[in-house]
Parts: C-alpha cells; structure tokens; sequence
C-alpha cells in the first residue's frame, strides 16, 4: 500500500512538472507571436470620429426675415439658408450710390471751372474784359473827335476797370478749381480722391448688403438650429450648423514599436 502511494504521488509530480512546461511553452509561443505582431501593427487608446462642421454665423446684425431650412434637412453647397432684413442696408447703398453721383457731378463741373476762358466763345466773366476794352477804345476815339462826351468816356473806362477786376476774379477761381481737381485736366474722373472715397463707400454698402443672406458654405446636414424668424442676431452669433456627410475621418491616438505616442488620422 505504501509503495503504490509513493507510485502515485511520483506519476502527480510528474504531470504538474509536464503541466508546467507545457504552460511555459504555451506562454513562451504566445509572447513570441504577440512580439511579432507587434512589430507590423499599431494600437491605439481611443479613437473617435471626426467631421468638419460648419458653422452658420451673419457677418451684419439684422432681423431675420427668412429660414429656409429645418433641422435635419440636407442641402447643397450654395444653398439659400437665412435672410436677413435687407431694408436698412439697401436704403445706405442708394445712399452711397447717389454721393457718388454728386462726388462726379462735383468734379465735373470743377473741371468746367477750371477750363473757364480757354475756349473760344466763352462768356463767362474773364472774357469780358476784351469786349470793354475795345467799346473804351472806341469812345476815346469818338471823343477825340468831338463825337462822344467825356461824361461817356469816364463810364466806360470806369466799366472796364470792373470787367478788369472780375477777369482777375475768374481767374483766380478757375486756378482754386484746378487746384482742387487734384488731378491733371484731362485725367479720368475716377482718378479723382473724392470719386475713389465715394466708390469705396459705395462697394462697402453693397457688400454689407450682400451679407444679409446667408448660404450653405458645404453640402450637409442642418444641426443645431438655434434661430427663429423674426429673432435679432449679432455678428457672429451661432445660428445653425451644417454637418458634412461625406467624407469622415477617424482620428486615434496610436502607439508605435519603439516610439512615443502619436495622432493619427485617417479617412
């Protein structure tokens, strides 16, 4: 009896021996197939998916007018989305358009200043001194015969000093209109710094009015509608989101054989 428990005890240490080394082989395989793995592949410790969204914010404050799009509605890129209250900006754009008609009109008729006496057959101020000149030249030779009175005389030399002093008058207003052009005579209208100041506000006004609707930047989905008609919003202010549906990409932390941890994406 005693023999045949020893036989046992002997055959039991022997198969936890074998156990053992089967299990330590079992490990020993497992540990170099994971090694090897591990070289061709990479693991990560989150991983999520990611979408460009857009979001939908006036560029103007304003009313809205018009919501052309609920929640959950799929539109295209260009699509029509919110409408503000057009009527404070178009009413500054005929604003803006009418002063850039008086900054031309302006300068027109400086030009016209300007040029005042140099063409043939004016008959503004500083051409009038010729005419009275040659009406004194001709009562002082009338006089001189005895035909005209000296009483006539001293009127008319009296009027050409005056058409004398009014030509130098018109002369000086034509050189501060020439000055003020500030441009050469012949030069473009829109050269000049008033015009190209009232233009500027003009385009302005047509942007600002351009802002006031609002289109879909990317194909997608509408979320996040935070927007009714009829609501003021501010520059800025989150109205609604458009979420792409294609593509998305996945982005994960990953971590490499034998190097530190890194973002990655993919698509």
């Amino acid at each position: 009896m005693t023999q045949w428990r020893q036989a046992l005890g002997r055959a039991w240490r022997a198969a936890l021996i074998l156990a053992g080394a089967a299990g330590a082989a079992a490990a020993a395989l497992w540990g170099i197939q994971w090694w090897i793995w591990s070289q061709t592949h990479v693991r990560t410790d989150n991983a999520y998916v990611h979408a460009d969204v857009a979001q939908i914010t006036p560029r103007v404050p304003g009313t809205v007018l018009v919501l052309a799009v609920d929640e959950n509605w799929e539109v295209k890129a260009g699509d029509p989305l919110v409408r503000l209250d057009p009527a404070d900006y178009d009413l500054s754009l005929q604003q803006a358009e009418a002063a850039l008609a008086g900054a031309i009109q302006a300068v027109e008729a400086g030009r016209a200043a300007a040029r005042c006496g140099r063409k043939p057959g004016c008959h503004c101020r500083c051409s009038a001194r010729p005419r009275h000149a040659s009406i004194t030249s001709a009562l002082a030779d009338l006089a001189g015969r005895g035909t005209a009175s000296r009483e006539q005389l001293d009127k008319a030399r009296t009027a050409l000093h005056m058409a004398e002093a009014q030509a130098a008058q018109a002369r000086q207003e034509a050189e501060r209109a020439r000055a003020a052009l500030g441009i050469a005579m012949e030069a473009p209208v829109d050269e000049a710094a008033a015009v190209r100041q009232a233009r500027a506000a003009r385009d302005q006004a047509a942007l600002m009015l351009s802002y006031t609707e609002l289109h879909a930047p990317i194909a997608g989905v509408i979320a996040k509608r935070s927007v009714e008609i009829g609501q003021r919003v501010q520059p800025g202010q989150p109205l609604m989101a458009v979420v792409p549906c294609m593509p998305l990409s996945l982005r994960q932390t990953t971590r490499k054989p034998n190097s530190p941890t890194c973002a990655s994406a993919s698509r």
